[in-house]
C-alpha cells in the first residue's frame, strides 16, 4: 500500500514541467536565481502568459461592433417574454378583477357556460356575446341566493 503511494508521487514528480518550457514570461539571469531562492515552489511560474500565444487575435484588432450577438427567440423577444413568465422558481398569483357591471350581467343574463333559462333564442345569443366572459363561475345555488335578494 505505502509503496503504491510512493510510486503515485514519483509518477507525479515526473510529470512536473520546468519553468524554462512553460508558455509563461519568466525572470532571467541573476533574478531567476534570487526568484528561485525566495520561492515556496520554484517549478511554479508566476502566470504571465507570452504574448504571441494567447493573445491571438489581439485585443483591439476587432472592430467594435463588428460581433453580433445571437438572439434566442422567444426567450430573446422582452415583449413577448415577460418576467413573470420566465421566472420558474416563484409562481405570482394572476389577480383577477371583477366590475360591478360584469356581476350584473351574469345574474341578469347568464354566462357562455351557464346561460339563463329565461333568455332564448337570438336575443339571448347576442346579450351573451355583449357581456365580456369573467375568470369565475357562479353556480346555480348562488344565483337563486342573488335572485331571492334582489326580489
Amino acid at each position: 500500500m505505502a509503496s503504491q503511494s510512493v510510486a503515485k508521487v514519483a509518477q507525479a514528480a515526473n510529470r512536473v514541467i520546468p519553468v524554462h518550457k512553460k508558455y509563461t514570461v519568466q525572470s532571467t539571469g541573476l533574478w531567476e536565481t534570487i526568484r528561485r531562492f525566495l520561492a515556496v515552489d520554484p517549478t511554479r511560474s508566476n502566470g504571465v502568459p507570452l504574448n504571441p500565444q494567447f493573445r491571438n487575435p489581439p485585443p483591439g484588432s476587432n472592430e467594435p461592433f463588428s460581433f453580433i450577438d445571437p438572439v434566442t427567440l422567444p426567450a430573446g423577444d422582452i415583449a413577448e417574454n415577460p418576467y413573470w413568465k420566465r421566472d420558474s422558481r416563484r409562481s405570482y398569483p394572476q389577480l383577477s378583477f371583477v366590475a360591478q357591471s360584469d356581476v350584473v350581467g351574469l345574474l341578469s343574463v347568464g354566462s357562455e357556460a351557464a346561460p339563463r333559462k329565461e333568455l332564448v333564442g337570438e336575443t339571448g345569443v347576442k346579450e351573451l356575446v355583449r357581456i365580456p366572459m369573467p375568470n369565475f363561475q357562479i353556480s346555480k345555488e348562488e344565483e337563486e341566493d342573488v335572485d331571492k335578494m334582489i326580489g
